[in-house]
């Protein structure tokens, strides 16, 4: 059954049943000003559970549920307080469903910049929902960092601290995308789409941007994209194991909320 906004007990249930949840769930709806039901307290929980158990919590600087309740909760990065997603030009919320940008002006800004990480060490990634936007940088810096996702029969291309953008063959226009590098070679920095490596790159790392990353803008253009986000995150370099925990993790919240 999907878990809509107003299903489910109700808020004060939600902070009677606290003691029940990690310290980190405790914490991320302590800074909820509206408190989400009991159903979604619990997906929160199980989530944090999950990649805490897979050893992937601690490598996320941040981790962005924008399928949310409201437009306070959507903006939390879960780990805590730092690096709120903050709209830019209104991009559109929808209950459940996230933010989407108009492909000219509008984005969210993480308030967080690959420099804050080696240059040989991180990842971004995002969850995209089903749309008829076009192919365009749908998200990273101003620089060095980029993911853009196909159009129907196009390719999608990506770099994290990388001199040019690669691309490549790929099926999927929606879900779970990744660019992730955990080391300076050539090979270290691959795409994963749905938990699966779609294909390597050609070029060593470079120096990291100091600008922040953005969901629904990317590149020197700057370019906008139109590509409506359910979720995002930033951090450390993921493996392939860890790229199929987050994936397992968010995808069954996306599924709960019905934002697949």
């Amino acid at each position: 059954m999907l878990i809509g906004p107003g299903l489910g007990l109700t808020s004060a249930a939600v902070l009677g049943r606290r003691n029940n949840y990690l310290p980190e769930t405790q914490a991320l709806l302590t800074r909820m000003t509206v408190q989400p039901t009991v159903q979604r307290a619990k997906l929160y929980d199980d989530l944090i559970r999950l990649l805490k158990s897979a050893s992937v919590w601690a490598k996320l600087d941040a981790l962005w549920l924008f399928a949310a309740h409201d437009t306070q909760a959507a903006l939390l990065n879960l780990k805590g307080s730092s690096y709120g997603s903050v709209p830019v030009n209104s991009p559109a919320f929808t209950i459940d469903r996230g933010y989407q940008g108009n492909g000219t002006s509008s984005y969210l800004d993480t308030g967080w910049s690959f420099s804050s990480r080696s240059r040989d060490d991180a990842a971004m990634g995002f969850w995209a929902r089903p749309s008829g936007a076009a192919a365009m940088v749908d998200a990273g810096d101003s620089a060095n960092g980029i993911i853009y996702v196909a159009a129907s029969g196009s390719t999608t291309g990506h770099r994290i601290n990388a001199g040019s953008t690669f691309a490549g063959a790929a099926t999927s226009t929606s879900g779970h995308f990744i660019s992730s590098r955990t080391g300076p070679l050539a090979t270290d920095n691959p795409l994963y789409i749905n938990g699966v490596v779609k294909f390597a790159q050609s070029n060593p790392s470079v120096q990291p941007a100091t600008s922040n990353v953005y969901f629904g803008r990317g590149g020197g253009g700057p370019y906008y994209s139109a590509r409506p986000f359910a979720a995002g995150h930033v951090g450390a370099g993921l493996n392939a194991l860890d790229v199929t925990a987050l994936y397992a993790a968010i995808s069954t919240y996306m599924t709960a909320v019905g934002a697949q």
